[in-house]
């Protein structure tokens, strides 16, 4: 018997793939400094190794930063 819940595995890996595909999603990180950063998805890409990439126009200054679809969480 698999003691671990594989389909919450599914389901959270949906929601990342979810969040990078879509421009124009409100999502948000914490920064190294431990601050919440809201933004907006511009684009999505794919490293060669398979790491799907969001870059996100962070609100207040426009700046765009390319991070793990992983490290972003949609706003809701």
């Amino acid at each position: 018997m698999n003691a671990f819940p594989v389909g919450v595995l599914k389901f959270w890996a949906s929601l990342s793939l979810t969040i990078s595909q879509q421009n124009g999603t409100r999502v948000f990180y914490w920064d190294v400094s431990g601050r919440i950063k809201y933004g907006t998805v511009e684009f999505t890409a794919r490293m060669d190794d398979g790491t799907q990439i969001v870059h996100v126009r962070v609100d207040g200054g426009g700046e765009i930063v390319a991070l793990p679809v992983s490290s972003v969480s949609k706003v809701t």
